[in-house]
């Protein structure tokens, strides 16, 4: 980190680099979220308010990685207040796909599903293209375990063509390409499709996702 750097430059450096490590290297991001903690009270309000909300996302993030989900859901209601402030209409979906990936984890898809469509809403009125598509692969992962043929369909309707070269777009089209060959009992297809997703997901940064497809690689040797 270049200690040259202006304060509100160097707040917006640490706070871009904690966010795209907070999954793929967490001490790291914990340690630069620190670092930006501290100069966010040297900062002006309205500056330190832009960064303040993304900050507290990545904190969530990890706290739910290391299974802290109560101390992630406060954080994540106040990352989404925050963005809703500055009206940031990217963070405010971010928010939602992790409250989502929360609700997951606790047992509650229905309310997930919705948190996910809420989030694909404001990328596609942003243009976020990659976030939308994303975003639609995870509300076909979430209802693809209660409606395997009808989802079967609606995941055709979207072409590869159609997808975002982005490691993120490949390793969740992994995850459901091989939760389809899983539950169609085709053990070859689901270890081959899921082992190519988890190079994907380790380069996106998604250890939820690289955890989810080896889990399925286990489960088609048994």
């Amino acid at each position: 980190m270049n200690r040259n750097l202006g304060v509100s430059d160097r707040l917006a450096t640490l706070t871009t680099l904690a966010w795209y490590n907070r999954q793929r290297d967490q001490p790291t991001a914990l340690q630069l979220i620190r670092e930006a903690t501290d100069l966010i009270e040297l900062c002006e309000p309205a500056t330190a308010q832009q960064h303040k909300p993304r900050l507290v996302l990545a904190s969530a993030e990890i706290q739910m990685l290391r299974g802290n989900l109560a101390g992630a859901e406060q954080m994540i209601s106040e990352a989404s207040d925050g963005f809703r402030t500055i009206d940031d209409s990217i963070g405010i979906g971010d928010a939602s796909l992790c409250e989502a990936e929360r609700l997951n984890l606790i047992g509650r898809p229905r309310e997930a599903l919705s948190r996910v469509k809420d989030a694909r809403f404001v990328y596609l009125k942003s243009s976020d293209t990659l976030r939308a598509t994303i975003a639609r692969i995870w509300a076909v992962a979430t209802e693809l375990m209660s409606d395997g043929v009808k989802l079967k369909s609606y995941w055709q309707s979207l072409p590869e063509e159609e997808r975002p070269a982005h490691p993120a777009v490949t390793a969740l089209s992994a995850y459901v390409d091989s939760l389809l060959h899983q539950q169609r009992s085709e053990f070859k297809e689901t270890i081959s499709t899921a082992m190519n997703g988890v190079h994907a997901a380790e380069q996106a940064g998604l250890v939820w996702v690289t955890i989810n497809l080896l889990t399925r690689i286990g489960g088609a040797f048994q």
